[in-house]
């Protein structure tokens, strides 16, 4: 944990490229040799920081967003959310901005950040497991393209999550068949 916290740190400050093993070691207040004792290398010591931040994400998009009955509503919020979310978290953020953004597809393809989002709010759209991982992917893919390519402002993205996004993924398998 204390070698997550530090690469967090350094990610924040020094971005994705800039985060070195030794400069984590050093904020670890560890060798480097630990720091590869855990993580045999930076692209691991990266999902690793990217992945539990996911999870904090999407467990804070969850809490926020449990009490809204309606399914669309509460997809809607939840992408919005969860855009704000990685926005606001300097570790997260630094995975966006444009010299960065190369890092962004480990996002798309990483096994738990997707997990998160399953496990999150996608799994209360129901469906079955194919159909809810597919809408886990489209999900975080959607996130990432709103990080990546913001929209004007709030009000064009949420027309979008809302007019396009949301009725997408709300669709069963038999009726997009």
């Amino acid at each position: 944990e204390r070698i997550l916290d530090a690469a967090e740190a350094e990610i924040a400050e020094a971005g994705v490229a800039g985060a070195t093993m030794a400069a984590i070691a050093v904020r670890a207040g560890c060798s480097r040799a630990t720091v590869y004792a855990y993580f045999p290398n930076r692209h691991q010591l990266r999902l690793a920081v990217v992945n539990r931040g996911a999870v904090r994400v999407a467990r804070e998009v969850v809490g926020a967003t449990a009490t809204i009955a309606d399914p669309g509503h509460r997809l809607t919020e939840a992408l919005l959310r969860s855009v704000e979310a990685v926005r606001s978290t300097p570790t997260l953020a630094a995975w966006f901005r444009p010299a960065e953004q190369g890092y962004a597809h480990e996002l798309a393809h990483s096994s738990q950040v997707v997990d998160a989002v399953t496990s999150g709010f996608v799994e209360a759209l129901g469906g079955d497991a194919e159909d809810q991982a597919l809408r886990a992917q489209w999900i975080v893919r959607v996130v990432i393209s709103l990080l990546t390519a913001p929209g004007r402002d709030q009000a064009e993205e949420r027309a979008l999550v809302e007019r396009i996004v949301t009725p997408g993924l709300l669709a069963t398998t038999n009726e997009r068949a």
